[in-house]
């Protein structure tokens, strides 16, 4: 801020001596919609340019409602849940041939090393059938 002619030498002096308190944010990431969120980001970016977008104290409204948005996502949830309790398993998504691409163990290591994910659809492998 000194730099910026923002505060003068003794409000940089005293800043430097006062102890700094953080205050976690107790609520989770405010922001849906993130996808949209970075179209506006970029538009703005292009439109304005990049210093516009982060320091020039910008006020951006947009059309987006959060609560149709939320809607829209869980009835897309819901239709795609029911879908796959009507249609039931449809086979496999892949084969592992292992001779070709390395053991079993390699795979599990690979697979090991990308956390699972709360929400999301992973890929599992089915290594016997009784």
């Amino acid at each position: 801020m000194k730099a910026e002619g923002f505060i003068d030498n003794r409000q940089f002096e005293e800043a430097l001596q006062t102890r700094l308190e953080i205050q976690p944010n107790k609520k989770p990431y405010p922001y849906k919609a993130h996808y949209f969120l970075e179209y506006i980001r970029q538009t703005i970016e292009r439109k304005y340019g990049r210093h516009s977008l982060y320091r020039g104290g910008l006020r951006i409204y947009t059309t987006v409602d959060l609560t149709m948005q939320m809607a829209a996502k869980n009835a897309i949830q819901k239709g795609l849940e029911e879908l796959e309790m009507r249609e039931g398993f449809r086979g496999p998504t892949g084969r592992v041939l292992f001779g070709e691409g390395g053991s079993y163990q390699q795979m599990i290591e690979r697979v090991n090393k990308n956390p699972l994910e709360i929400g999301a659809i992973t890929e599992g492998i089915v290594t016997k059938v009784d």
